[in-house]
């Protein structure tokens, strides 16, 4: 589940990462850096930036008791700010040759969440029996 003012401000870009996929420290370095948002300047209001802040740190890894959530925070050095650099990220990854997913101009990135698992909006990204939810 993903807050309104969340999936309008930045689902309007790319999708709108459920909360639990990172740390509260990692929310709040991208949350506080969005003037170089991966090359990018980022215009949120004060309204808005403030709502999106509160629910991706109440809803971030750590802080919530979802499988993926506690999945995702294991083993985690510093603070990451992409998703794909996480270490249980990399591991249920491992077996894709990046060619396939670079190189595929319907995907082009690992990132793209969606291309793969339709439900990873809501938390869901085992396709097959729908579980794994996040949130």
């Amino acid at each position: 589940m993903t807050d309104k003012s969340y999936r309008n401000e930045c689902g309007s870009c790319h999708m709108a990462y459920p909360a639990g996929l990172l740390p509260a420290h990692s929310w709040e370095r991208l949350m506080t850096t969005l003037n170089e948002h991966f090359g990018k300047k980022v215009e949120i209001s004060k309204k808005s930036r403030k709502i999106i802040f509160n629910y991706l740190l109440n809803g971030a890894a750590g802080r919530v008791d979802y499988v993926v959530s506690n999945q995702m925070i294991r083993n985690i050095k510093g603070i990451p700010i992409r998703i794909t650099e996480l270490p249980y990220f990399r591991h249920k990854h491992q077996k894709i040759p990046a060619q396939q997913v670079t190189g595929n101009p319907e995907i082009r990135s690992f990132s793209n969440c969606l291309a793969c698992h339709t439900q990873a909006e809501k938390g869901r990204f085992n396709e097959e029996s729908g579980q794994g939810s996040s949130e």
